[in-house]
């Protein structure tokens, strides 16, 4: 791993165009330090503790299905060594993607703030709602259903 906040030992960077979904950057930490070349690029490093990154691949992605996308993230509802939940952020986007192509984008910020205004209310009842839902916070942070997370 690259560090705590990184377990899977990777980070990439994407690109979505009119032209499609492309992998841009990837940077990746291997105790070998044994990298090879894809599609003809080294990765780079500022320096011999700096996690090389193999930079401008440009490779097309066929995705097909959703991704959510967020940005504004709120201070206070931050969740300690967790994936963020969703209303944790002002603006959200899902996006519907069809072989590397965007064929929907929905702006769901409202739903994520109406959702969290439901749950500051509620927050007194919570453990009732946790009974009833039987949910933990893992495998809710790790479901494929939008609607869910």
């Amino acid at each position: 791993m690259c560090c705590t906040a990184c377990h899977r030992g990777f980070y990439v960077t994407y690109d979505l165009t009119d032209s499609g979904f492309y992998l841009r950057d990837l940077t990746i930490s291997r105790w070998e330090r044994d990298y090879v070349h894809i599609d003809g690029v080294w990765p780079e490093s500022k320096s011999e503790d700096d996690y090389p990154t193999y930079r401008n691949l440009n490779i097309p992605v066929p995705f097909t299905g959703q991704l959510r996308l967020a940005t504004g993230f709120i201070e206070y509802l931050y969740v300690h060594m967790g994936f963020q939940n969703p209303t944790s952020f002002r603006t959200v986007y899902d996006l519907t993607l069809e072989n590397g192509k965007m064929v929907k984008l929905e702006n769901r910020s409202k739903d994520m703030a109406w959702k969290r205004v439901w749950g500051f209310m509620c927050r007194p009842f919570r453990f009732l709602i946790r009974m009833i839902q039987k949910n933990d916070g893992i495998s809710k942070s790790f479901t494929l259903d939008m609607d869910k997370a």
